[in-house]
């Protein structure tokens, strides 16, 4: 399966792509998907036997974990389950020595990822990019910006620390909907955690662009925490 090639459109309607972008799009002929042989730690877990809905219910799991193979391996290569499942009918994800079809992350290129230098954060767009030193533009995600409960601010700010597989803490002083505790409380770490599995956090106190355990649900929903990526 590889990338469709189309052809260039002179269109500049809104919500439509330049022509240049067409171009770009349609020279790039790296194929879409892979073949991926399951090697036994994707399907023997260890898996949680249920995700709580209520953020109460997770401070007392060891480890906020995937619930499945299929999860974990969506989390993998970065696409829903239900694209995984869709591109394998029939499989469960079970069996170590099965391949799969999954999407092909490589750049397809041995060279380093850009440095970044400057993230922008656009709060009516909904969106983060990445800019290196020389101010070129080398990432770009959908991101929900901050909640009703607990607005992003504007204006400059540092990144102060990264912090992979953090631990999640919850505030009472900014109550979410769902969450009645009146104290404050921690959740362990894992892809499942409320913030994924970075928390970058910013010099505004509070605040700070992370990762999320529902990829698939970006622009669908506010962050409680500010800025939210994928995983």
């Amino acid at each position: 399966m590889r990338r469709r090639r189309c052809a260039p459109t002179p269109t500049l309607r809104r919500g439509r792509p330049f022509a240049d972008v067409w171009t770009k799009v349609a020279a790039d002929d790296r194929p879409v998907t892979a073949n991926y042989v399951l090697p036994e730690k994707d399907v023997t877990g260890p898996f949680l036997r249920k995700l709580p809905t209520k953020m109460e219910q997770m401070k007392d799991i060891p480890k906020l974990g995937f619930t499945s193979a299929r999860e974990g391996l969506a989390g993998k290569f970065h696409m829903s389950q239900q694209l995984l499942s869709t591109l394998n009918p029939g499989q469960r994800f079970a069996h170590a020595g099965d391949t799969i079809v999954v999407l092909d992350t490589s750049s397809g290129q041995p060279v380093p990822p850009a440095k970044a230098d400057r993230v922008e954060v656009d709060k009516n767009q909904q969106t983060v990019k990445l800019f290196d030193k020389p101010n070129s533009l080398i990432g770009f995600y959908t991101a929900p910006v901050g909640s009703e409960e607990k607005p992003s601010p504007s204006g400059t700010l540092k990144v102060t620390e990264i912090d992979h597989n953090p631990i999640y803490r919850y505030n009472p002083e900014y109550p979410f909907k769902g969450v009645y505790s009146r104290k404050p409380f921690t959740i362990k770490p894992g892809p499942n955690n409320p913030v994924g599995t970075v928390w970058i956090n910013l010099s505004a106190d509070g605040y700070g662009i992370h990762g999320t355990p529902a990829p698939d649900k970006l622009s669908k929903a506010a962050s409680h925490a500010s800025h939210e990526l994928g995983r």
